[in-house]
């Protein structure tokens, strides 16, 4: 397993995209993992086995907190117990919300943005098949 340090920001590769998440260690120094999982209905912190298992992960470097570790740590398990919702509230979100940055999650802004598309090309195939 990979030696990262806490409060890095992975993404675990899923067949529907990626899992964000944030690392962290247990009381006993093993990794763990807090994230906002569909799956479990919310924040929780796992063993890095429990979440990543065997997938390919990578970092998200694309984020940049200026908040110290120990405070990204803090914020995220807060958060733990926090229900899951994939339009207010995941992976996503979290991660943002906790390195200090404004929620976001380009993901669903993706999803959106292609059921939007879908939704007005059916409008155009539908409209010219009445007119």
């Amino acid at each position: 397993m990979a030696e990262l340090n806490p409060s890095t920001v992975i993404a675990i590769r899923c067949w529907w995209g990626e899992h964000w998440g944030i690392v962290a260690a247990d009381l006993h120094g093993r990794q763990t993992i807090i994230s906002n999982r569909g799956a479990k209905n919310g924040v929780t912190e796992e063993l890095w086995h429990e979440v990543v298992g065997n997938s390919n992960w990578r970092f998200v470097t694309e984020l940049a907190s200026d908040m110290p570790t120990y405070s990204i740590i803090e914020r995220a398990r807060s958060m733990i117990g926090t229900p899951y919702n994939f339009f207010r509230w995941n992976c996503q979100d979290f991660v943002y919300w906790a390195l200090g940055l404004k929620p976001r999650s380009p993901q669903r802004e993706a999803a959106l943005g292609l059921m939007t598309a879908a939704c007005f090309g059916f409008m155009l195939v539908k409209g010219s098949k009445s007119g």
